[in-house]
């Protein structure tokens, strides 16, 4: 299956994007994950497949993405309180639920000073 093994590469510094994957449910709820290396897989009648697209690649570093944009992506939920954190190093504190996240600039400028010294950046 395309893409599984080797995902979009990121651009600029940009991180890779997801990788492509393919589950099938052989009339029951477990999960078969189909390995990158098929070229067919054999399915029958009341199989359920699902094929997850994994998208392109980033561009630029995450890291100089601008804190309140990252935010931004949070409350439109394109991008979760944790990844905030992992992939953009944007610490918030609050709840997304009751709509009160705030960005913990203090955190945010300890965690991504800390990330581009280990880079050497």
């Amino acid at each position: 299956v395309v893409g599984m093994k080797y995902p979009m590469p990121g651009i600029c510094g940009g991180m890779p994007g997801a990788p492509n994957e393919m589950i099938i449910r052989y009339g029951s709820d477990d999960p078969y994950r189909v390995k990158h290396t098929a070229d067919w897989v054999p399915i029958k009648a009341g199989d359920r497949i699902m094929y997850d697209y994994g998208g392109g690649g980033g561009w630029g570093d995450p890291l100089d993405r601008e804190p309140q944009a990252v935010l931004d992506d949070v409350l439109d939920e394109y991008v979760s309180v944790e990844r905030a954190e992992i992939d953009y190093g944007v610490v918030l504190t609050g709840s997304l639920d009751d709509l009160t996240l705030e960005i913990d600039e203090d955190a945010t400028k300890k965690i991504r000073s800390e990330r581009q010294a280990r880079a050497g950046s």
